[in-house]
């Protein structure tokens, strides 16, 4: 159930006192200056030490792949196609507060964190000369966060137009590290090609969006949806892969199918 904002209004108040519920997340928030002898070679010891620094970081996932044409946004002139995707899960709070200023002003520091911390392995990366650029959520006009993620096969992208992952559903956003360096192929490839079929069949979360963003052909109306501007967070808090085991849908859809294509 969703908190309403009304019920919040001591913190609310406390938000718009202290100017912290339009948070913008500067564009550049890098320590360290782009290495002066730039490494381009893959180099397995630091990038094992990047991973783990990333566990540290509360990153639940990375995967890594290149970038085509196809994923990048508004003809953006990104520097390199060797990209490491990060994977961070949304705050319950966001999830359990009803649109509006105060699920935005959790939202906008759910990003000024996620921000901050892609920041600081770009910079530990920087510190090892290899060149990097960061993109991260403020700046999604760059790139396709979803389609790079799925390429990345971290997941599948759903009817919402979010990425479905095994471990929180819908509930994650993806920033992106582009570096100088190869990286490495992904090692276990999963096919979560069955999940695109689970979501035609389910349509929960065109259902419940209350905007009318969502529709049949997988198409998601930006102009209506509230995501970002409000908070809005009806469609992962209403998708089945949000609620329950990732395991247990996967199995029953199986069967389901298995059942279906006998008769």
């Amino acid at each position: 159930m969703k908190i309403k904002a009304k019920e919040n209004n001591e913190e609310l108040k406390e938000l718009i006192k202290n100017n912290e519920f339009d948070i913008k997340v500067n564009y550049d928030k890098s320590k360290i200056n782009k290495p002066s002898k730039i490494k381009y070679e893959y180099d397995e010891k630091i990038i094992n030490k990047f991973i783990g620094l990333s566990k540290k970081e509360g990153f639940t996932d990375i995967g890594f792949t290149k970038v085509s044409s196809d994923l990048i946004l508004n003809n953006a002139p990104l520097e390199y196609d060797n990209a490491i995707v990060l994977v961070y899960e949304l705050y319950d709070k966001i999830i359990k507060t009803e649109p509006g200023v105060l699920a935005k002003s959790y939202s906008d520091y759910f990003y000024e964190e996620l921000a901050n911390k892609t920041y600081k392995l770009s910079d530990f990366l920087r510190k090892n000369n290899i060149d990097t650029e960061v993109i991260h959520p403020e700046y999604e006009e760059y790139i396709n966060f979803s389609k790079i993620a799925a390429k990345a096969n971290l997941g599948e992208i759903g009817r919402s137009g979010l990425l479905i992952t095994p471990k929180f559903g819908p509930k994650v956003k993806f920033s992106v590290i582009l570096t100088s360096v190869d990286l490495p192929k992904n090692k276990n490839k999963e096919d979560y090609s069955w999940i695109k079929e689970y979501c035609k069949r389910c349509k929960k979360c065109i259902k419940a969006c209350k905007y009318n963003a969502l529709s049949e052909d997988n198409k998601l109306n930006a102009k209506k949806c509230k995501g970002c501007n409000e908070g809005c967070s009806y469609c992962i808090s209403n998708c089945p892969f949000y609620k329950k085991n990732y395991n247990d849908i996967k199995r029953k859809f199986i069967k389901f199918n298995k059942r279906i294509n006998k008769k």
